[in-house]
Parts: structure tokens; sequence; C-alpha cells
């Protein structure tokens, strides 16, 4: 999942050779991550404010820099979806309302994932 994501940020500042230089890219780069962080965590602290089970894990891979936050969405009739983002570690770590908990990954895809929050939105 994870190597997914970083193809798909490549593909896009892969288009911005050309009008930039390699100092704005990566300048640009290190924002859109960052935001991306910003708005994964804000959506984790606000499903937990709401009473949704919200947690942290190591990331199965080998890079101990980064983390797993995952979050379990209604789904309907009582069942829950999981959804589920790598972050860096120092991002997670210290935050005393994201539990450190093991939960087994589900398996499901980006598509999956990104199919599970919009019914949870359009609910």
């Amino acid at each position: 999942m994870l190597k997914g994501t970083l193809k798909r940020i490549d593909r896009i500042i892969a288009n911005f050779y050309g009008f930039y230089t390699q100092s704005q890219v990566n300048e640009i780069t290190e924002d859109i991550y960052e935001d991306r962080n910003s708005v994964v965590l804000s959506y984790m602290r606000s499903l937990d404010d709401q009473g949704y089970d919200v947690g942290w894990k190591e990331a199965d891979d080998t890079d101990s820099s980064w983390v797993v936050v995952w979050a379990m969405i209604p789904k309907g009739n009582d069942v829950h979806s999981q959804v589920a983002w790598h972050l860096p570690r120092e991002k997670v770590e210290g935050l005393d309302w994201l539990k450190k908990e093991f939960r087994e990954y589900d398996g499901h895809s980006d598509r999956e994932k990104r199919d599970r929050l919009e019914r949870f939105i359009q609910r």
C-alpha cells in the first residue's frame, strides 16, 4: 500500500520536472507529504473524538521509521470496515489520544479504502 501511494506521488511529481528546479520539486514533495499526514491525523482525531476505534501499530515492513495508523469505520448493520495509512513514526508517537494497539491488516487495497471512505462520507 505504501509503495503504491509513493508511486502515485512520484508520477505527480514527475510532471513538475521542466517547470521547477530539483530543489523546488523537493520542497513541493515535502509539502504534499506534510499536508497528507496532517489530514490523516486530523481525520483520526475526529474519529477518536466521536468514539470510533482508532490506533496505530508497527508497520510490517523493515523500515522502522514508518508506522500504520488504522480506524474502524461503520459499514452498516453494526459491521465496521478498516481504513489504514502509513505515517512517519515521529508524527504518531507521543499522541496521548492515539493508542498503540495491534490490529490485523484486513487486506484492503487503496481502491477499497477509498470506497469505504466514500460510503462513510455518504451515509
